[in-house]
């Protein structure tokens, strides 16, 4: 049994090194979540530029919109995950060995709509070489028209649900979308991420293993506007 689950890691390692250096990026097919498209499929909206990051090439998105101020404030935000992600692979190398990716998707757009602001996700992804499977992270980040992020609380939609029965609305909402939850599963605050998709609804995110096994991923679940 051991030598099978040797060989196993083995396979899984080896697909990881092949894949990696390609990065998500690559997979332009992969959506997210409901409401989303990977961002590069956007060329009106942003550009990207590609850097080294620890070895490895990435991907970095840049707001071309026609309002300076807009566009500064949104790359600004931008970087700052950027630096954040330097920063936590750095932290996880001194540990393990580990190689990391990220990839960027969109739902909400200023372009189509001035008085609103794009609304991204982030995916960073970790894997630790010996490892069974990487380990992912996604972030929403949502601005208004002048390129303030909008915080989690401030969000209209999410205003109205924090006043209902938290945990009744995860679990109900989970059922709903086929997501099969940890059977102790009990939420009592809402973890502060979000989107708002291209169908402008809101979608609440939770991280891999917050009220769910690995095999679900992380769940993004839609509030009633």
């Amino acid at each position: 049994m051991k030598n099978i689950q040797k060989i196993i890691t083995a396979l899984i390692t080896v697909v990881f090194a092949i894949v990696l250096p390609i990065g998500i990026n690559a997979n332009d097919s992969f959506i997210a979540g409901e409401g989303l498209e990977p961002l590069e499929k956007v060329q009106k909206d942003f550009i990207y530029e590609n850097r080294e990051i620890q070895g490895q090439t990435i991907a970095v998105p840049i707001s071309k919109n026609k309002c300076i101020l807009y566009r500064v404030r949104v790359n600004l935000a931008i970087e700052g995950k950027i630096n954040e992600f330097v920063e936590e692979l750095k932290q996880r190398n001194a540990e393990s060995e580990t190689s990391g990716w990220m990839q960027w998707q969109i739902g909400q757009r200023k372009v189509e709509n001035e008085n609103t602001g794009d609304s991204l996700v982030l995916i960073k992804t970790y894997y630790v070489k010996g490892g069974v499977h990487p380990v992912s992270f996604i972030q929403g980040m949502t601005f208004d028209k002048k390129g303030n992020e909008i915080p989690f609380k401030e969000q209209k939609s999410i205003e109205k649900l924090l006043k209902t029965d938290i945990d009744k609305w995860v679990k109900t909402t989970a059922k709903k979308e086929g997501h099969q939850l940890f059977e102790d599963t009990n939420v009592e605050e809402l973890p502060q991420n979000y989107y708002i998709g291209r169908n402008g609804k809101t979608y609440v995110l939770f991280q891999e293993y917050d009220i769910a096994p690995y095999s679900e991923g992380w769940i993004a679940l839609p509030v009633e506007n």
